[in-house]
């Protein structure tokens, strides 16, 4: 179980493409992503929504959940300061938030 879990309404899948190796110039697979749409809350008690674009590992455990509002564990690193990149821990799956 994931301490960090993100709230939101599934609003689109897609494939981004995959980056290209400069050296090798190897293209990788494309990546399924999942577009959740999220309720941020602010300092006065307001919310802001904000589009959050992660990896989805099995898009089909997303598709079912177009236009509901669901919860997912997050992950996430920082690469460099300043800088935090979340994603989608692997075997994780969504649930209908209640």
């Amino acid at each position: 179980m994931s301490m960090f879990q993100i709230c939101g309404v599934v609003v689109h899948l897609f494939d981004a493409p995959g980056r290209i190796d400069k050296e090798s110039g190897q293209v990788d697979d494309d990546k399924p992503k999942v577009q959740i749409m999220g309720e941020v809350p602010q300092r006065n008690g307001q919310v802001k929504f904000e589009l959050v674009s992660l990896t989805c590992h099995n898009p089909a455990d997303f598709s079912e959940l177009l236009g509901q509002r669901i919860t997912v564990p997050l992950g996430m690193f920082a690469p460099k300061a300043g800088q935090v990149l979340y994603f989608i821990p692997q075997g994780s799956k969504p649930a209908l938030a209640s």
